[in-house]
């Protein structure tokens, strides 16, 4: 898939949430003290989180952080089974604590000009980023103190679906901070790559399977620990990114050994 095709789907996170705005179901204020649960909303006109803070957010539904949106959670963020979290967009999405991704869910978290924003975002998870049988998890310019980890899901191996907001469903670490691991294993979507990115500790790219023979693109990437690919279809590559090989402190194992 070429670069174009594949930034389909992220784009499509940001165009349906600029061109819902004004539409969208209306959501109260977050307040500043309480938990929150965020219901309602479609794909086509999602609930729009109205700036504030929060102890704990619980999506439901199909929520949003507009552009301009500041949203701060002092602790949790749980994506429930089914529904969707949208913060690609030009706003701030903080986070103190863990971000959950649950099973069938889609989360997509953070911005860049690879995802329509004029401008980089500067978002914070304070703990773990992890997907658990998730559709999709879209990481792109995010600051994750703890360790991100997507295990299983992915929804469809077809790269022709347009389930994802008008594309194929895909997973992506992209030019982000991880303090700690990033583990992907047993991934089977269309489309991944771990991106120019830097990684505190080790990653593991272990028994996944891609639809397109371009994915598995890990480029670019500077990794304080060891770098390990097995049992990958694809084979981790550098694709058509253009990207650099990998800067590794620890030692490049299995498919990584050539990345």
């Amino acid at each position: 898939m070429d670069r174009t095709r594949r930034l389909v789907a992220v784009v499509g996170f940001v165009v349906a949430l600029f061109a819902t705005t004004g539409a969208a179901t209306a959501a109260s204020s977050l307040g500043h003290f309480g938990h929150f649960t965020c219901r309602g909303g479609s794909l086509g006109s999602p609930r729009i989180l109205k700036s504030g803070s929060c102890r704990s957010l619980r999506v439901v539904g199909v929520c949003a952080v507009p552009t301009g949106g500041t949203v701060r959670v002092r602790g949790n963020v749980l994506v429930e089974r089914h529904a969707t979290l949208n913060a690609v967009s030009q706003s701030t999405f903080n986070v103190g604590g863990n971000v959950v991704v649950s099973d069938d869910a889609i989360a997509g978290l953070g911005c860049s000009d690879e995802a329509g924003c004029a401008n980089l975002t500067n978002d914070h998870i304070g703990g773990n980023l992890t997907g658990r049988g998730a559709w999709a998890v879209v990481i792109e310019q995010e600051h994750v103190g703890g360790n991100v980890s997507i295990i299983g899901g992915g929804r469809s191996q077809d790269c022709s679906s347009t389930g994802l907001m008008g594309g194929p469903f895909f997973a992506t670490v992209h030019d982000s901070t991880v303090g700690g691991n990033v583990v992907v294993r047993g991934l089977h979507t269309c489309w991944f790559g771990l991106i120019r990115s830097d990684v505190g500790g080790n990653v593991q790219i272990i028994g996944n399977r891609f639809g397109d023979p371009d994915a598995n693109e890990i480029v670019t990437n500077t990794v304080a620990g060891n770098l390990a690919c097995f049992n990958n279809n694809p084979a981790a590559q550098i694709g058509d990114s253009g990207g650099a090989p990998n800067v590794v402190a620890g030692q490049k194992r299995g498919e990584c050994t050539n990345v």
